[in-house]
């Protein structure tokens, strides 16, 4: 099965499991689901019986609350809103789960991802970009430029570059609450790091170089 290949629960990294909440708490206007188990194991790549232990896990529905009757205290403070937004001011990547436990609520993840939205904030996968100074730019418009007006014949050219790949984790790829005003966040990629592995290839014309393991520290030479 290909199940038997895919990450177990507890492997499943926090945002992932934030990602997968979100999406069985989407319902159609009809009350439904919008999303099945398998269709959100197949997004985020684990098996169903991984995304159905994290839902069952995850209240779906705040505790029944007593008729509503005039004057009735709502879900949360806005003693405990500013609180909330206090939280995410210093830690951006927090999770409502994380959240929840912090501010000591007496309510589910899921309300708070209600006010959050209901407050314009957007669960969102954050860009990646590579770290680039202003010197780094201006070289790139300055190459670009020469070979453009040089007409250089780039088919007798090598473009070859390393990627790293975390062991313990995503390569680039986090989701963080996004907040109406909020600069834009972006994730810069770092070159080199610990607990990872490095790789290079390249490219030549309509030829691609097989990948390389590098062992140790690598430079233009």
């Amino acid at each position: 099965s290909d199940y038997s290949h895919m990450p177990r629960a507890k492997a499943v990294t926090p945002h992932t499991q934030e990602l997968i909440r979100i999406m069985g708490s989407t319902r159609l206007p009809n009350g439904e689901a919008k999303y099945t188990h398998s269709e959100i194991a197949s997004c985020h790549g684990v098996s169903r019986p991984v995304v159905s232990k994290i839902l069952a896990k995850t209240p779906q529905v705040d505790p029944p609350q007593p008729p509503e009757r005039r004057g009735r205290k709502p879900v949360l403070s806005d003693r405990q809103k500013r609180h909330i937004m206090r939280e995410f001011a210093k830690d951006p990547d927090a999770t409502c789960t994380k959240i929840v436990r912090i501010c000591k609520l007496s309510v589910s993840p899921q309300t708070v991802r209600r006010f959050l939205r209901s407050s314009g904030a957007a669960y969102a996968k954050i860009p990646t970009a590579p770290r680039l100074t202003p010197a780094h730019k201006a070289a790139r418009v300055s190459f670009a430029s020469e070979h453009l007006l040089a007409e250089t014949d780039f088919s007798t050219w090598i473009f070859s570059d390393e990627k790293r790949f975390n062991l313990d984790g995503p390569d680039g790829l986090r989701y963080r609450w996004m907040f109406p005003g909020q600069e834009k966040a972006v994730l810069s990629k770092r070159a080199f790091g610990g607990g990872s592995i490095m790789v290079w290839g390249g490219i030549a014309g309509s030829h691609k170089v097989a990948l390389v393991e590098i062992q140790s520290n690598m430079n233009s030479e």
